[in-house]
């Protein structure tokens, strides 16, 4: 099937891709079309073809053809235990985190579907509900309060960064992953609760202006003709 390429979510474990090979094979599929479809799963995250989705970025296809493979418990768990791994040991920017438990939330919940009830928009009513019930009622935790605590945060402090990589388009995430510095924390926050041209106008503020740009001044600049 046909699917957007900047829909298709790689997650911040795999392997960046040569530039040369993407080079390469940007001029091959440029001319021969593309020979083998990349491999993505049911919420369109990359499983095989980096460099293939690499290759239709440069060459600015709004749609690439993918196989989409239905992953059973034992992959999903394997996935979800290399995820663990990663969160724990990978030093990543704060953006990469964001979007490591965005994926974490999504295989949670389709390896414990009745954790979905509330949804985001009431997550820490459900949270509090699921963890009110006795031994014999509760069947799994919430998946903010499970990642909470396996990193030893709170469930709120979870919850706003998976809002953070819902929030953020494709294109400021692209944008933001590519400045020197770290992105202050409240900042990142702050764009994300933003329209998605604001969201666009921040992050270029930002490139501009380096990672720590005063958040008033930033947020002036947006509002100035």
């Amino acid at each position: 099937m046909l699917i957007g390429v900047y829909e298709i979510k790689v997650g911040p474990r795999l392997k960046r891709p040569v530039m040369e090979r993407v080079k390469t094979l940007a001029s091959s599929m440029e001319t021969l079309g593309l020979l083998c479809p990349i491999a993505v799963d049911e919420g369109y995250n990359l499983i095989m073809g980096l460099s293939r989705l690499e290759a239709a970025k440069l060459l600015k296809w709004a749609e690439i053809e993918c196989e989409v493979e239905v992953k059973d418990a034992s992959v999903l768990q394997a996935e979800l235990a290399e995820i663990d791994a990663t969160a724990f040991r990978k030093k990543m920017s704060d953006l990469e985190f964001c979007d490591l438990l965005l994926r974490r939330k999504e295989i949670y919940e389709m390896l414990h579907p009745e954790t979905r009830n509330g949804g985001d928009r009431k997550s820490a009513a459900w949270t509090r509900k699921i963890n009110t019930l006795d031994t014999g009622q509760r069947r799994v935790k919430s998946f903010a309060q499970e990642t909470a605590d396996k990193l030893a945060v709170s469930p709120a402090t979870v919850e706003r960064r998976i809002r953070i990589a819902k929030n953020l388009t494709p294109e400021a995430k692209r944008i933001l992953s590519g400045i020197s510095g770290k992105i202050p924390y409240r900042t990142m926050r702050m764009i994300a609760d933003m329209s998605p041209g604001e969201q666009r106008q921040a992050a270029l503020l930002l490139l501009e202006n380096g990672a720590n740009m005063d958040r008033n001044l930033l947020m002036s600049s947006l509002s100035s003709p």
